[in-house]
């Protein structure tokens, strides 16, 4: 099985910064998601459920046992596939993953893919701490595996995983069944693929050290050094890449210690001088996400999404904005088409020429539409219609204000819109 070249891509960076370096009394947490630059990234609502005793649900390959009840979610994520690279629930906990390679082999065969573990987590927990601790658990009952890559050479990984929500945050880094845990309280912290939890473990794998003193990797004296300890002895030159992208990603949080605010993650998401916003052979980075978690929970926490490929572009094709009766005014970075979404959707628009913003489950949207991709992000940038306006569709819509007022075209009297709903 092929599973990493020198030539394999190797991409994804999430930051999170918790008060005193968040510039407002929030969490706030940012994605961008580096994958195939012709892959399909959507951006899907599931919402919560009840389920019967002893169902079960089908995954990307394999089968688990489902819960009585999921939350409601966000999810952006590859269209071929059950789970998703980033996304949030209703209690506010979002969770990015990357890939990562180390010591410990990747599994033959297919089991559950990372961004299964991550959807998986947010469907079912109401706190970060409590998405670890189920991400962990399904690690151990049914392992990680199978191609994260809708392409004939198979591409296999591990994952590491960045989970947030109202009050702290955790970095939880795999290597197969084991894995080390660390909790964030304050502070900026961020992940570029790589293992990067040291000594400064709060939670790990029963077995973690035990496993790592059989294969010979650590002696059993001294501290305990997770990434120096699982970390491949030679890297390949993408794994050296990531490296310089987490001291990048490191340096630009600490630039702004105590002024961090959503259009902060938003500048850090467009970086390419750092590789943080990639294109760079078959790969580029196809969907973007900056989370706002306020500490206050009387607050709804927001959550801002691209759709759409490199952050760093400016909105010529009207990428969607969900409106929102809870969150007033604009996206508060106008230079980008960001989806806005909150606890609580009431209405949503659909552009002239955008992108597709559809309900999980929703027959009347076709998955791999080509208007998610990149090339339709060329093709239709320049398709603005003259005279006609957003139109109605029969599930989602979506419209940005900003845009429109950037083109001179008034907004309708009456908003036609489908309602959905409460997250």
């Amino acid at each position: 099985m092929a599973l990493m070249t020198a030539d394999s891509p190797c991409s994804c960076d999430c930051f999170v910064s918790l008060p005193p370096a968040s510039a407002i009394p929030a969490v706030i947490f940012a994605k961008n998601s580096d994958r195939p630059r012709d892959e399909v990234q959507e951006v899907v609502f599931v919402p919560a459920g009840t389920h019967a005793p002893g169902s079960r649900l089908q995954c990307t390959y394999i089968e688990v046992d489902q819960v009585p009840k999921t939350h409601a979610v966000v999810l952006s994520r590859p269209s071929w596939l059950w789970g998703a690279e980033m996304g949030a629930n209703e209690h506010g906990v979002c969770i990015g993953n990357e890939a990562v390679w180390t010591k410990e082999p990747v599994q033959d065969g297919e089991a559950l893919l990372g961004m299964d573990l991550l959807r998986l987590a947010l469907e079912r927990g109401s706190t970060a701490q409590e998405a670890m601790l189920l991400i962990t658990g399904l690690l151990q009952h049914y392992g990680q595996g199978g191609s994260c890559r809708e392409d004939p050479a198979p591409f296999c990984y591990h994952n590491t995983f960045l989970l947030a929500d109202r009050t702290e945050a955790w970095v939880l880094e795999t290597a197969g069944r084991l894995w080390a845990a660390q909790r964030i309280r304050a502070g900026a912290r961020n992940l570029s693929n790589q293992l990067s939890i040291g000594a400064d473990i709060s939670a790990e794998h029963p077995e973690l050290r035990s496993h790592a003193r059989a294969q010979g990797w650590w002696g059993g004296q001294g501290s305990f050094d997770f990434a120096q300890v699982f970390s491949l002895s030679q890297q390949p030159v993408r794994m050296e890449a990531a490296k310089a992208r987490f001291r990048a990603g490191r340096e630009l949080l600490q630039q702004r210690q105590g002024d961090i605010t959503a259009e902060t993650m938003m500048d850090i998401l467009r970086d390419k001088d750092s590789g943080i916003c990639m294109d760079s052979g078959g790969f580029r980075t196809t969907a973007s996400m900056v989370s706002v978690l306020p500490q206050d929970p009387s607050q709804p926490c927001v959550h801002f999404l691209t759709a759409t490929p490199d952050p760093s572009r400016p909105p010529r094709c009207c990428p969607p904005l969900l409106e929102l009766k809870t969150l007033c005014g604009s996206c508060p970075d106008s230079r980008l088409g960001w989806i806005a979404d909150i606890h609580s959707i009431e209405n949503i628009r659909w552009p002239w020429g955008g992108w597709r913003l559809r309900r999980c489950g929703d027959s009347s949207s076709t998955r791999g539409s080509e208007t998610w991709n990149g090339r339709a992000w060329q093709s239709c940038r320049d398709c603005w219609p003259p005279v006609r306006g957003p139109h109605r569709h029969s599930s989602w819509a979506a419209s940005s204000r900003t845009l429109w007022r950037e083109r001179a075209r008034p907004m309708p009297s009456s908003r036609q819109a489908a309602t959905c709903s409460s997250l």
